[in-house]
């Protein structure tokens, strides 16, 4: 799940940097991973459920940075993680957040894409046969600020941040992923000047429909993934991206799963 989730940002990153002159090969990366277990063992829940604060089951974490400059991978690009993401199972909040700046640095093109997500993977739970309605809903208060200022006409620069939802379920019988889904991307971007801005209360609302099998036993995994990004051509441009959900009162919260 993790692996793919983060796999799954980097081609977005990739296909984005790769429309215009801000494309550029990866040269650096960081990687971490985190995950944690609640105190409370996993147990199986019955296939009609409603919950809400605190979750059973598992948090996790994936922190993931691409760096490229023309003269090497930190020439005139930094990434900064101002918060190590995390998924509160007792309150049902998650911290994530990024930092990106760049600036033209040498003949070639700079940019840096770091990039979290928090959530929690439930505990397994049985259902009976036939089509379920699984729903998870989360409230979202962050901040984003963005600059980007090209060196001239011929120039350009680019700042953004990319926020998404994830929904996966998992038949943890025969260990495969039924189904998933990722909500609208909340993106905000600028090729010139300045973006600061606050957002609060935002509501998400994922839903997955799958046909279950009675005595198989499954897992609902859910995440908020922010991705910031800020890239310069060569010449003398800059760009510089923030997005913060996890400090100063900004989290996602996610606030019911629910399955019929």
């Amino acid at each position: 799940m993790k692996s793919s989730q983060s796999r799954n940002g980097r081609q977005f990153w990739a296909a984005r940097a790769g429309t215009g002159v801000l494309a550029a090969a990866v040269i650096g990366t960081v990687l971490l991973f985190v995950a944690s277990s609640a105190a409370s063992p996993l147990t199986a829940k019955a296939a009609s459920f409603s919950e809400k604060p605190p979750y059973a089951g598992t948090s996790n974490s994936n922190e993931f940075g691409q760096l490229s400059g023309s003269g090497g991978p930190l020439c005139g690009v930094t990434q900064k993680f101002p918060t190590t993401p995390f998924f509160n199972l007792t309150t049902g909040h998650a911290n994530v957040s990024a930092n990106a700046t760049s600036r033209s640095c040498g003949p070639g093109t700079s940019f840096a894409s770091p990039e979290e997500s928090a959530g929690v993977a439930t505990a397994n739970f049985t259902t009976t046969s036939g089509l379920h309605h699984i729903k998870a809903t989360w409230i979202l208060d962050f901040s984003v600020k963005l600059r980007a200022t090209p060196g001239s006409a011929s120039q350009s620069a680019l700042a953004y941040i990319l926020i998404t939802l994830q929904l996966y379920l998992f038949d943890a019988t025969n260990f495969t992923v039924v189904t998933q889904n990722n909500s609208p991307y909340l993106d905000y971007s600028i090729s010139s000047g300045t973006f600061d801005h606050n957002f609060n209360k935002i509501t998400e609302t994922l839903f997955l429909n799958a046909t279950l099998v009675s005595g198989h036993e499954y897992s609902l995994a859910t995440n908020v993934y922010l991705n910031a990004y800020a890239g310069a051509s060569p010449g003398h441009s800059s760009a510089f991206a923030t997005g913060n959900m996890g400090s100063g009162g900004r989290s996602a919260y996610l606030s019911s799963l629910s399955g019929l």
